[in-house]
């Protein structure tokens, strides 16, 4: 596992072998993020996924607790799901935040994105399952 960015509230790794970005979103900071920060983040994702070319990625949400704004939601959305379908990815793995408002704030951006998602999803409590599906 190759660590391909990371910041004090976000870490993205590279599983060359299997394929897989994994970002996971870290506990300290992620309460103080602003909604430019968030951007920032979710932007040098699509990044890594455009010079990487993964088929898989795994979001680790468990300690994610930033409330995303309505209209980051909407961003999110419309920017960065419409980038995931650009790319090679045919399997999308969100392991789940134990902080409810965050989770529903995820959710709907999944949600929203729905009509033009060219990629499987599923939630998952562990990343171990998440792999197991993901290479299934």
């Amino acid at each position: 596992m190759q660590t391909i960015h990371q910041t004090a509230a976000h870490l993205i790794q590279l599983d060359e072998e299997n394929q897989i970005i994994i970002n996971s979103w870290f506990d300290i900071d992620t309460s103080m993020l602003t909604d430019g920060e968030y951007k920032n983040e979710v932007m040098i994702w699509i990044d890594l996924f455009k010079k990487y070319k993964p088929s898989y990625c795994i979001t680790d949400l468990q300690n994610f607790n930033f409330q995303i704004s309505v209209a980051t939601q909407e961003w999110s959305s419309n920017f960065a799901r419409k980038e995931l379908v650009k790319s090679n990815i045919t399997k999308y793995a969100l392991i789940v935040s134990q902080d409810f408002l965050s989770q529903v704030s995820v959710e709907n951006i999944i949600e929203n994105s729905g009509d033009y998602l060219g990629y499987d999803y599923q939630y998952f409590i562990s990343i171990e399952e998440a792999k197991k599906w993901l290479l299934s």
